[in-house]
């Protein structure tokens, strides 16, 4: 039984990939930086790419083990991970988006974003699967490593950040930090952006963090040894 808590609290827990408070980091950073991470755990940083490729990658099952005395008890459990994205506007507001699928592809293709889902618990709105400038099935791009769709045009390098950009976004969570009261003016477009905030509003706060989902089934097999 204490197994199967540790297992279930493991599937509830939280793991943050990008936080921004208060400026602190620089964001505006090039492939490798994105790729590998950077910045305080506790506080601004970005996880790194590859380690969330690998956090949401790691198979649809997960199977756990334990023997104990004379049998072996197998849990299985469906294990998809969700996104969610907490945001705190300067006016205090606090809202968030959540999507039920997400994924990040690995480096050859260019970490391809996948966030699928979108709960309509939500009140943030979605900004990232918006019928234009979608992030989702984009791959990732930085000032060094354009791959936007645009032929004429660096989104990166003309935002200031680094993203899953199209043409050019409706989200950007990697934007320049802009404070109160240039925040909500014509400069905002180029900072923390959620589309359905407004075109110039830039976030004071922002939260991604993925956790597995719920399991949808589970069930326990036990196996006697023999003597």
């Amino acid at each position: 039984i204490l197994y199967n808590e540790i297992v279930f609290e493991y599937l509830k827990a939280w793991t943050i990939i990008q936080r921004r408070v208060n400026g602190s980091v620089d964001f505006y950073r090039g492939w490798k930086d994105y790729k590998t991470g950077f910045g305080d755990l506790r506080g601004e940083h970005w996880l790194g790419l590859s380690k969330i490729h690998a956090l949401t990658s790691q198979g649809r099952y997960m199977y756990a083990i334990l023997k104990c005395l004379k049998y072996f008890s197998i849990l299985y459990v469906f294990c998809l991970r969700r996104l969610r994205i907490d945001l705190l506007s300067w006016d205090a507001t606090v809202r968030y988006a959540e999507y039920g699928k997400f994924s990040v592809g690995n480096e050859t293709n260019k970490y391809k974003l996948s966030a699928l889902q979108y709960r309509a618990s939500s009140t943030a709105g979605d900004s990232i699967s918006a019928p234009w400038d979608t992030a989702n099935g984009s791959p990732f791009s930085t000032f060094d490593n354009d791959n936007d769709k645009l032929f004429y045009d660096n989104c990166a390098l003309t935002y200031h950040g680094a993203w899953w950009f199209t043409s050019c976004f409706q989200s950007h969570l990697n934007g320049q930090y802009i404070r109160s009261p240039l925040a909500l003016y014509n400069t905002a477009r180029n900072g923390i952006h959620w589309n359905t905030y407004g075109l110039y509003h830039s976030m004071r706060e922002t939260t991604m963090r993925i956790r597995r989902s719920q399991p949808y089934r589970s069930y326990e097999r036990k196996y006697v040894e023999s003597d």
